[in-house]
């Protein structure tokens, strides 16, 4: 019978700015883990993306090679889209001398605590969480960190999830610009940031997007900003909380390859020569896109 373990990795450890920090994950099963921060909030409140901000990369490392790279802002989006829930704050939009703090989670599964969808058993040193801080705090002092591990004992997972940054730069005006998405795993979705979102004038870094699958369109053959942030809105919870006159989703979009979380819409890409992601901009600023892939461990 399984059994849900969970454990401390670092216990209230004073969080020092411009670091990069290296743990040994546990060597169970890891169903998903949780990085907590707390602080003193400073005379103004800190945002959303500043406390997510202090976390600038976090990576889950397999021999080395990366399951997972992201940075904190784009984490909290991806679990709102893969769980359906929003991730916790307590004490959000108080001043000094309150306590501002946050816990984010690193899934390795579509659902916590699924037998079959998890991060399987690894040796001791093999799997290791990379962590990389931002150069200073912002709107927020004397901040203190806890890592904790859900672990499924006796578990034996066929598969789990990967995701990585795959682009991160600026995008160009008046052309199309081509992320390469990775090829092998299927994809239950994909994650994009724009820097520029409609204010005033509807104009977006984000404008428009559509997927091609060995140069075919495929799925999302051509998609405007609203409209596709409409299309997956159902999942994402109550993404209001955190933010004013925006939601907190107002910088991303999100492409559903999974809207029954069982993989049947999964993308498939095992074969093929070419999956790309093309973005039309209205501003030549930064994007950030992150696939999520579903490794079947049976598979290899």
């Amino acid at each position: 019978m399984p059994v849900a373990m969970h454990t401390v990795m670092v216990q209230d450890r004073a969080r020092v700015v411009n670091d990069i920090t290296l743990e040994n994950l546990p060597v169970n099963p890891i169903s998903y883990i949780i990085l907590n921060l707390r602080g003193l909030a400073a005379v103004g409140a800190p945002a959303l993306d500043d406390l997510l901000g202090h976390w600038m990369r976090i990576e889950v490392l397999f021999k080395g090679s990366a399951i997972l790279s992201l940075s904190g802002q784009d984490l909290w989006r991806l679990v709102n889209a893969l769980w359906g829930v929003e991730p916790n704050i307590e004490g959000f939009g108080l001043v000094a001398p309150n306590f501002v703090r946050i816990s984010v989670p690193i899934p390795f599964g579509r659902i916590p605590y699924w037998m079959d969808e998890a991060m399987p058993a690894t040796r001791s040193g093999e799997l290791q969480l990379r962590v990389q801080y931002a150069p200073a705090l912002t709107n927020i002092t004397t901040m203190v960190e806890t890592i904790e591990v859900a672990q499924i004992l006796d578990a034996s997972p066929k598969r789990f999830l990967k995701y990585n940054t795959v682009f991160d730069q600026a995008v160009a005006v008046g052309r199309e610009n081509i992320a390469r998405l990775p090829i092998g795993n299927p994809l239950l979705g994909i994650l994009a940031f724009g820097t520029t979102v409609p204010d005033g004038a509807f104009t977006a870094t984000l404008r428009r997007m559509r997927l091609l699958v060995d140069n075919v369109p495929y799925g999302y053959q051509d998609c405007n900003h609203d409209s596709l942030k409409a299309f997956v809105w159902n999942r994402l919870g109550f993404p209001f909380a955190y933010a004013v006159n925006f939601s907190d989703w107002d910088h991303y979009q999100y492409m559903d390859f999974d809207p029954l979380k069982d993989g049947s819409y999964a993308l498939p890409t095992e074969g093929r020569a070419d999956v790309q992601l093309r973005i039309e901009s209205d501003f030549a600023d930064a994007v950030r896109v992150v696939p999520v892939e579903l490794v079947n461990i049976a598979a290899g």
